[in-house]
């Protein structure tokens, strides 16, 4: 009897020695977690998602800028589980199936509000008619419903990214965008946002408030949203006006302003124009037009940027095992399209 109260005794003890050493270990691979975690305070169990996002409100010939732009984020490495989202409005068809072959998850939403809902007469009678696309624009509001992400970076296709993102993305702040200086308006109290290029924290609550202000539509003329001084200018009554108004006056500590010479660069304004090509994070192809329609520039950095364009292309066909394409094309009937 004595002998096997020893035994228990000594099974108890080694028990009770197995458990402090496992919690010895467990606690030094936290603190290797924790060491090796040096964007963030917290234990990561897994990676933070990001979705790279474009909106498609109507059938058209998008693809080569699909295909390239989402060629040039694969190339850049990052931290970040990264996934493709093409928020499409339900009159679009034919592209959806193209896009999904190319890697872009569909997730179809209707425009957030019928210009008729907008309690305001300018705005109401107006937002159809303005900037490139009118009420539809507003389909960007819904990259803030994508709340299964942790941060949403809304782009055009028109855009190209050349170096990743990350450190931006661990911004805290609901919003991160440039602002459009060539568009602004004399005597504007903030310039518009420009709207091909935007990192959001999804949010349900922001999108309501947002819609919200749509809705009630105190846009005047001359002054623009709310009689700010914000938004009188080409498009401002959608998103690059809506934006810039809200994070300016509405919640005005939950946004960062980005250097619009080296993210979303357009060469819009001379300071921008002597920007190294190195430096520049992300490209938009407006002022320094899009690759695809073989319009030269005389701008040596626009230059440079289109180079980029067709050097990610070129990169994109050599892995898929297309032909490789020849370059800038300085005619139409020069180019021919993607292959996918």
């Amino acid at each position: 009897m004595a002998h096997l109260s020893t035994l228990v005794l000594g099974a108890v003890v080694l028990l009770v020695a197995l458990t402090l050493l496992f919690s010895v270990v467990t606690l030094q691979n936290v603190q290797i977690k924790l060491n090796d975690n040096k964007l963030s305070p917290k234990i990561r169990y897994s990676k933070q998602r990001v979705a790279f996002a474009v909106t498609v409100t109507k059938d058209g010939k998008y693809m080569d800028g699909a295909i390239v732009l989402k060629h040039s984020i694969d190339m850049q490495d990052s931290s970040w589980d990264v996934s493709f989202v093409a928020i499409v409005h339900p009159n679009v068809t034919t592209t959806r199936s193209a896009l999904e072959k190319i890697g872009w998850t569909i997730r179809e939403f209707t425009v957030p509000i019928k210009s008729s809902e907008i309690h305001g007469k300018e705005l109401r009678e107006t937002i159809d008619k303005t900037g490139c696309c009118g009420a539809a624009e507003l389909l960007k509001l819904r990259a803030y419903q994508l709340t299964e992400f942790d941060r949403v970076v809304l782009l055009d296709m028109d855009t190209l990214l050349l170096k990743n993102l990350d450190e931006l993305l661990e911004s805290d702040k609901e919003a991160q965008f440039t602002y459009d200086h060539a568009m602004d308006s004399p005597g504007s109290s903030a310039p518009p946002m420009q709207g091909g290029f935007m990192i959001i924290r999804p949010s349900q609550a922001a999108y309501k408030r947002l819609v919200d202000v749509v809705r009630e539509g105190d846009f005047r003329p001359g002054t623009g949203w709310g009689g700010s001084r914000i938004g009188w200018c080409w498009g401002g009554q959608t998103i690059q006006g809506l934006i810039s108004y809200y994070y300016n006056l509405v919640d005005r500590d939950n946004k960062v302003i980005l250097d619009n010479c080296v993210h979303d660069a357009m060469v819009s304004t001379k300071n921008c124009r002597d920007t190294d090509i190195k430096d520049i994070y992300s490209i938009h192809y407006t002022v320094c037009q899009k690759p695809w329609d073989c319009r030269p520039s005389d701008k040596p950095l626009c230059v440079k940027m289109v180079a980029e364009w067709w050097k990610v292309r070129q990169d994109y066909e050599e892995i898929n095992g297309f032909a490789r394409s020849n370059g800038p094309c300085k005619r139409s009937r020069e180019y021919s399209q993607v292959p996918y």
